[in-house]
């Protein structure tokens, strides 16, 4: 391969692979961000840390960890539904207005969200608008035919006129018989959907995305975000469904924009990349629900043939540009609603180091599941992908709601933070180097053709630095030609890398990042 880069200084690389070792200083200077930039972080507060001895999660016990949090490198917190829901998941909601009450109250969020902020950490909710909890007031209300909430849900008296065989996720009923006659529900029948051909829902949810933005949030990420309309449910009035959601979506963020001009919206499109782009003509960013497995498969196969992952990458964010040169592509290895990407990985800690290095260097927003840094390990069902982080026993914000048949034999946070070769201290030393070096931090990608298939390469590249990236996917050495001069800003292998002005060997399953 001849790559356009700078020429290696040798008399860096010792040193730089050594500091690439440890972590960096907590006091190292982060760029300036907002809140669709940096890394997020994903949580499930009722699994993450407990301030009161009920083995839940809460917003106390997530302020006390809000310095773990800076020190990992986060900017930005995801947290998945905090409502009030009869749900251990809330994404059944009861209320839009107030705080689960196993989490705390709403003076205790609004400390959390005046701490994160004094660390600079950005932080938006689990916006579930789509259906809510049948216990919800409103739903309960609407049974009535007389009811001014009935045309807030999709009712059916005697279902004439209406598909009662129709089915959806997972052979889901869509109909629903009640007292009051049939009610629609996409995703279960305790979450009956919301009718949004109703003005009088479109205003009350920008009521609600008012409240939380007025509280502090900075925005929102939009659960099923394509399936506000559906024609299982209502007639569409010969228009697509598609055309209707993105409507409804253009309008909710024009709204959100006009509170606060900075706010950032993600929306959930777990769709083909022709489905979900379209989003982004009124969302910042969609998540890449393909990105983790494609990413996978690379690395265990320890082969990107015509750096064809790196490629894939190059058409999302061509395609999102097309429609939105705004756009942010928001990346991850898995979420709350997939199996832990450690399993996909192998558990191998040199799978797991690979894929991070790899995702928190592209383009884009990336977004690190909680737990992730750990390689906590989790598959179907959903309970068993939110279990407890793994603060040790002998810390009393562990939580202990629910047990963990797959993370018996993972090292906890105290055994990892001692080891400066863990998955944590990695995970660390690659999301605090994002967020302090420009290319990376807000670079655009561009992939670098090259012979190798062992070898994923590519340029990030800011107004202020470019950065050419390489990773040696393999269990082998690889050599890589070089064209150029400059220096090494990262790499992850303490022994066997080597440079000159004219190649770089990576040694197996080696990641180096050199300035342009």
């Amino acid at each position: 391969m001849r790559a356009r880069i700078i020429s290696l200084f040798l008399v860096l690389i010792s040193a730089l692979s050594a500091c690439s070792r440890t972590a960096p200083p907590a006091s190292q200077e982060r760029l300036a961000q907002g809140a669709g930039q940096g890394v997020y972080y994903e949580i499930f507060v009722r699994s993450f840390a407990d301030s009161d001895g009920d083995g839940i999660g809460d917003f106390n016990g997530l302020t006390g960890k809000l310095d773990y949090l800076s020190e990992l490198g986060v900017t930005g917190l995801w947290l998945m539904p905090t409502f009030p829901s009869p749900s251990y998941h809330g994404y059944d909601i009861t209320d839009y207005y107030d705080v689960h009450p196993d989490y705390g109250t709403l003076e205790d969020f609004d400390v959390f969200i005046q701490e994160a902020g004094k660390r600079g950490i950005s932080v938006i909710l689990d916006l579930v608008i789509n259906h809510a909890s049948t216990q919800h007031p409103w739903f309960q209300d609407s049974k009535d035919a007389g009811s001014p909430y009935r045309g807030w849900y999709h009712w059916s008296d005697d279902g004439a006129g209406i598909n009662l065989s129709a089915t959806a996720f997972g052979g889901n009923r869509v109909w629903n018989k009640t007292g009051g006659g049939y009610y629609a529900a996409l995703f279960w029948d305790q979450m009956p959907d919301l009718n949004f051909g109703s003005p009088e829902v479109r205003q009350e949810m920008r009521r609600i995305a008012d409240f939380w933005l007025d509280n502090g949030v900075a925005g929102f990420r939009l659960d099923a975000a394509m399936h506000i309309f559906s024609s299982a449910e209502m007639n569409l009035g010969g228009r697509s469904a598609s055309e209707l959601n993105l409507e409804w979506w253009d309008e909710f963020a024009g709204y959100c924009r006009s509170v606060n001009p900075d706010c950032y919206l993600v929306g959930e499109v777990w769709d083909s990349p022709g489905t979900r782009s379209p989003y982004v003509a009124s969302l910042d960013s969609v998540f890449h629900f393909d990105m983790g497995e494609m990413l996978a498969r690379a690395v265990v196969l320890g082969s990107n043939k015509g750096n064809a992952f790196i490629n894939s990458m190059k058409m999302e964010y061509d395609r999102l540009a097309a429609i939105n040169p705004n756009a942010i592509n928001a990346v991850f290895l898995s979420n709350h609603d997939q199996t832990r990407i450690c399993t996909a990985l192998l558990n191998k800690p040199e799978n797991l180091k690979m894929a991070a290095s790899i995702y928190l260097t592209l383009q884009g927003l990336p977004f690190v599941y909680y737990g992730e840094e750990l390689g906590m390990l989790g598959g179907k069902p959903d309970e068993n992908i939110r279990t407890p982080f793994l603060w040790g026993e002998d810390d009393p914000a562990l939580c202990t709601w629910i047990g963990s048949v797959y993370n018996k034999n993972v090292p906890t946070f105290p055994e990892q933070d001692a080891d400066p070769d863990s998955l944590l201290s990695h995970y660390r030393r690659v999301m605090n180097l994002r967020i302090a070096t420009p290319a990376l931090f807000e670079g655009v990608l561009e992939p670098v053709k090259q012979p190798n298939d062992a070898v994923m390469s590519y340029t990030m590249t800011a107004p202020s630095q470019a950065a050419l990236v390489l990773h040696n996917l393999s269990a082998d050495v690889q050599t890589v030609e070089l064209d150029g001069s400059g220096r090494v800003l990262f790499v992850t292998a303490g022994e066997g890398f080597s440079a000159n002005n004219t190649s770089v060997t990576l040694p197996p399953k080696c990641s180096a990042i050199i300035e342009q």
